[in-house]
């Protein structure tokens, strides 16, 4: 199929995505989708996000393997801190809804309690080793919320104040040990702080190794005639639908064939930035 013909095929195909949602990719599946058939895009289309899931299981993998549950992403420690503190905030909404209230069953010193509970765990499971930043700044609320809640219950004499109290003093102390700890050790405190970011720096080379493959591969099955004319239909659909399509202005021309498949599902792969090049 001559160059004019597959730019008419991949300027309706392109034409027919809907509009906001276009962008070069899309363009150059059309293009590839013309000159191959649609089995080489649709597989490169699949691969390139398969790859960029991969290096997300591992960034997942190695925080999990070496924090446990003091893994920042995704450590279950993480969802007992927000349970404490939603604890200690419905205790304090109930204790002060119920001031008006002549029967109150003390719910809020039972969840005064519960947060006793759940930090004492947290401070089983964390013991000596320290714990990311996000804790410190999310422990701090629980004894203010508690103590609030103690003195309103105290004030309306209900039920729970010594449940509340008993909260109060244990997020307190477990607040002052995760400071204390996190100070102690300023390497683990560097190490636990930055680890999200390191373990996606270190994920970084398993992903260009991927994207890589997949280029080849591409390339390998096109042969060198028809990934030029993919470049060339490409390139000049996208210069001709920039006028009503802005963003595709910024679409990269000249680049292989696939190359903007493959980095419109891994570009956006880290929540980090990552210079290219780096290795972990």
């Amino acid at each position: 199929m001559s160059d004019d013909a597959l730019i008419t095929h991949t300027r309706i195909a392109s034409r027919q995505v809907v509009r906001g949602h276009l962008n070069a990719a899309y363009v150059e599946r059309a293009a590839i989708d013309g000159v191959a058939g649609e089995g080489l895009a649709d597989r490169t289309w699949h691969a390139a996000r398969e790859v960029a899931e991969s290096a997300r299981r591992e960034v997942n993998r190695a925080l999990r393997e070496r924090f446990g549950p003091r893994d920042p992403h995704r450590g279950w420690l993480g969802w007992l801190l927000f349970f404490t503190l939603l604890a200690a905030a419905f205790a304090l909404v109930h204790a002060l809804g119920v001031q008006r209230l002549p029967t109150d069953t003390g719910v809020s010193g039972w969840l005064g309690l519960a947060v006793a509970a759940m930090d004492l765990l947290l401070l089983a499971v964390a013991r000596t080793r320290t714990l990311n930043r996000a804790f410190p700044r999310a422990l701090a609320p629980t004894p203010v919320l508690l103590a609030v809640t103690t003195v309103a219950l105290a004030n309306g004499d209900l039920p729970g104040v010594e449940g509340a109290l008993a909260g109060a003093v244990v997020s307190f102390a477990t607040l002052v040990w995760v400071v204390a700890v996190r100070h102690r050790d300023a390497g683990a405190r560097h190490e636990i702080d930055m680890a999200i970011p390191m373990a996606y720096l270190n994920a970084a080379p398993l992903l260009r190794e991927g994207v890589a493959k997949i280029q080849d591969d591409v390339l390998a099955e096109l042969g060198s005639d028809r990934a030029a004319q993919v470049v060339r239909v490409r390139d000049a659909v996208l210069a001709e639908l920039a006028t009503d399509h802005p963003k595709l202005r910024d679409a990269p021309s000249g680049v292989p064939a696939g190359a903007l498949i493959i980095g419109h599902l891994t570009e956006n792969w880290s929540p980090v930035y990552i210079p290219q090049g780096s290795d972990g």
